[in-house]
């Protein structure tokens, strides 16, 4: 089979989509199959996909930034080259112009917070809502990653539910249990913790991360544990000063530290040395953040929206994401309750391996020959 996968709508940094295409090209290598895969990446990106193996083909386009709506203009010439090379299948793994097909198409639609926050702004909300409606009803298949993206684009996008598969994401091997003291000594020398424990949190900073509520509880845990320190690990989003704001307010400068982007190397070691990981996010697609806690053995308490429940199962402590007093109280239950930390640790490990990059590339591939076989009946 041959197969061309468009990723020119890709961050210029391996975080949220760029970790998906990744660990997707890695993984159709070692399933074995026999296809071969043309990829079509910006020159800003080129360098995010480790795609030097003989089955893939890469096709880099001098393209200096990543946003979707460039394609638009790019549409012709992606469409010459899918002419010129016929592939069996083509994939969009993220959200991208699709106005035409040339070949049986396959895209995946990771969620649809332009229906659920601000995110992209009013502008770039409406044209990503435009955008998915479009290229919903075009491609042949949608991929997505959680049940419950899978029923908003049911609901939302009016697409029929036999014509969606969901493929789960998972971890990258790097997010394992390590020597715990070495990885608190590690961030207590690099963050000046002062020997200070320490709790995690891990998202971008904008509002659906909820991070003003979590600040505020931990405002709250203060007043019974003195000693934490909150560490908040992501770049800067969209309307974040209120974040920093709420900080200042309760007077918590010297409490909270914010990391901005981290390496994939460095990360797993700030979940391991942590004593606690709290994923409060109002709206999330999958919530890579609570997988990658429990991985490394961080006692974890997330937000019982959205697909988070999907992925955390009983292995984590869910809340309600709105109500700043119920965090600050089972943040306060897992910190005082050793032999509780001790059995979400547990728990957390046997709730990752439910989920290995490999069966994504396999479930993912699967779609593609599915495709192809109901396309020659």
């Amino acid at each position: 089979m041959k197969i061309a996968i468009n990723t020119l709508v890709t961050p210029s940094k391996k975080i949220g989509v760029g970790i998906y295409i990744d660990n997707l090209l890695k993984y159709f290598h070692k399933i074995g199959n026999q296809s071969t895969y043309q990829v079509l990446v910006a020159k800003k990106s080129a360098d995010l996909f480790d795609i030097n193996a003989s089955h893939l083909k890469k096709l880099i386009l001098p393209l200096k930034a990543h946003p979707s709506w460039l394609q638009i203009f790019w549409q012709p010439f992606i469409m010459l080259k899918l002419l010129q090379d016929k592939p069996d299948v083509l994939h969009i793994p993220n959200t991208a112009p699709l106005f035409f097909k040339i070949c049986p198409t396959v895209i995946s639609i990771l969620d649809l917070q332009e229906f659920y926050t601000n995110k992209y702004g009013r502008v770039r909300g409406f044209y990503r809502k435009v955008i998915n409606y479009i290229a919903a009803r075009i491609a042949d298949r949608i991929i997505t990653i959680s049940e419950h993206s899978k029923q908003d684009i049911i609901k939302l996008l009016k697409i029929p539910e036999e014509k969606i598969s969901v493929t789960y994401l998972s971890t990258d091997s790097s997010f394992r249990l390590m020597d715990r003291e070495t990885c608190y000594g590690f961030v207590d020398e690099r963050y000046n913790l002062s020997n200070h424990p320490y709790i995690i949190s891990v998202g971008e900073l904008h509002p659906g991360k909820n991070f003003i509520r979590l600040i505020q509880a931990f405002a709250k845990l203060k007043k019974i544990q003195p000693s934490y320190k909150l560490i908040i690990v992501g770049k800067k989003g969209w309307d974040y000063e209120g974040i920093f704001t709420a900080v200042s307010q309760l007077e918590l400068d010297n409490d909270v530290i914010f990391t901005g982007y981290v390496s994939a190397s460095e990360l797993p070691k700030l979940y391991n040395g942590s004593s606690l990981t709290v994923f409060p996010t109002l709206y999330e697609g999958f919530g890579l953040p609570a997988l990658e806690a429990m991985a490394c053995g961080s006692p974890l308490i997330a937000a019982n929206t959205s697909s988070i429940p999907e992925v955390v199962g009983e292995a984590g402590i869910l809340v309600d994401p709105y109500d700043v007093d119920m965090m600050a109280e089972k943040m306060n239950l897992v910190l005082s309750d050793s032999k509780l930390g001790m059995g979400l640790i547990t728990k957390g490990h046997e709730q990752v391996a439910k989920f290995s990059w490999d069966k994504t590339a396999r479930d993912t591939f699967s779609v593609y020959e599915d495709l192809l076989v109901y396309r020659k009946k």
